[in-house]
């Protein structure tokens, strides 16, 4: 389980570029299947056995998107995944007593 919970994750889910990765472009048409279960990025030739890893890849080394703010200290961050990592390693205390308070 992730933080997914507390960033706007809307549209994330299925084979959709939304979510974690933002509103942009397809990145679906920058990864090319080269053989049977191998995909390489279009931009840079990296090969990977993964689509999803590639479209990771492709989402944070090559598409510019505006960066995110952490809620907890208003660092920013190039991408949502990144963010995620920064709150699970700086804000742990803090997202668990927001995610577990009672209504």
């Amino acid at each position: 389980e992730g933080y997914e919970g507390m960033m706007d994750n809307s549209g994330a889910g299925g084979d959709t570029n939304k979510g974690l990765y933002g509103d942009y472009m397809d990145l679906d048409s920058m990864v090319t299947e080269i053989d049977k279960g191998l995909f390489a990025c279009s931009q840079c030739g990296k090969n990977s056995k993964s689509r999803k890893d590639l479209k990771r890849h492709i989402a944070s080394k090559h598409v510019q998107s505006p960066p995110v703010s952490c809620q907890f200290c208003e660092r920013e961050y190039k991408n949502q995944p990144s963010l995620q990592a920064h709150i699970s390693q700086s804000h742990r205390n803090e997202y668990s007593s927001l995610k577990f308070q009672p209504y």
